[in-house]
């Protein structure tokens, strides 16, 4: 009876399960809503223009791994989209979605990131703010101070539709295609 049940454990061990990830539906842009070549075109407060255009876009494909045992597996998909402008402010916007979000304004450490869950309500940690209303329109607040970025809006389908940039005192609105 020991040997069967020896027999039984090692089968266990050396068994995998095989785990098929779906990756990132393209054609879903609830979330990562730019692709490589959009244009998305902002006005300040004060009337000028800013235009960035995408200039990276990566999202995962399908696939499959495996595991030993039964595991408790998240394979959801990743993508991201990177857009730059140039005059009249220098700035780089990227969006991340994996099983969270993060916006990150800025390269090379020249802006702060902020990186959240999709919470539902009010969240406040690692030095930001977060609501998010009933049309799931996300609303970020820099409370460290630290950040040239103190604000931004994001939207379904639309991106960062709105943010703030300290050092210059404007805000930026997304002009609707």
């Amino acid at each position: 009876m020991k040997k069967v049940f020896y027999i039984i454990i090692v089968n266990m061990i050396f068994v995998s399960c095989t785990y098929h990830c779906p990756g990132y539906d393209i054609n879903d842009k609830n979330r990562i809503p730019f692709r490589l070549g959009d244009s998305v075109v902002y006005v300040s407060n004060l009337s000028d223009t800013l235009i960035f255009d995408v200039n990276d876009f990566y999202a995962n494909e399908a696939g499959s791994f495996k595991g030993f045992l039964i595991m408790d597996v998240d394979c959801s998909g990743e993508c991201y989209y990177k857009m730059s402008s140039s005059y009249p402010l220098q700035m780089t916007i990227k969006e991340t979605h994996t099983w969270s979000m993060e916006i990150c304004f800025g390269e090379n450490g020249t802006y702060k990131q902020v990186v959240f869950h999709l919470p539902s309500g009010y969240i406040s940690s690692l030095g930001y703010e977060t609501f998010v209303d009933s049309d799931y329109i996300i609303r970020v607040n820099d409370l460290s101070g630290n950040r040239r970025i103190n604000s931004f809006v994001k939207a379904p389908y639309r991106g960062i539709i709105e943010f703030h940039d300290k050092q210059t005192g404007l805000t930026w609105t997304q002009i609707e295609k």
